[in-house]
């Protein structure tokens, strides 16, 4: 070993939305033809929901609804060595208020351009974990390449 104090810390549920509160592109995994699905989405954390973004076209968004998902964002450490993952299981609803449609299709803080036809969906987490991992070596840095035969 190299000494590091490689170390992850659990984080409350107020870290975890705060540390989804900054960014705005996540992983949704979800059961498409009883197989698992994982897509990129768009999302914005209203109080304690999250609110996703997709395509009203896109395949991915009819096995969503009304289901039980998974979400996951993350962050790989800057220059402070900090990185962190936060995961959430939950039920996603549509968000079907046309004045609320309206609104969330008009709100600046979507991390892409989107889609001229964006669906919204609702996923008020009922689990919710975050780790807070110090001192990680950086991407292409000092990490040594493995050398296990597998």
């Amino acid at each position: 070993m190299d000494g590091h104090a490689n170390s992850a810390e659990r984080l409350t549920r107020a870290q975890c939305l705060d540390l989804l509160r900054s960014t705005g592109i996540g992983r949704i995994a979800y059961s498409q033809r009883a197989m698992p699905a994982i897509v990129t989405v768009d999302y914005a954390v209203i109080d304690e929901a999250l609110v996703l973004r997709i395509d009203e076209g896109a395949p991915e968004l009819a096995p969503m609804r009304n289901a039980v998902v998974a979400f996951q964002a993350d962050h790989s450490g800057g220059l402070d060595g900090r990185s962190w993952s936060v995961t959430c299981v939950g039920n996603a609803r549509a968000v079907d208020n046309p004045a609320t449609v309206v609104a969330l299709a008009g709100a600046g803080e979507w991390s892409s351009a989107g889609s001229p036809r964006p669906a919204f969906l609702r996923m008020d987490p009922e689990l919710l974990e975050g780790r807070l991992f110090r001192d990680l070596p950086r991407p292409g840095g000092d990490r040594p390449p493995l050398t296990v035969t597998v």
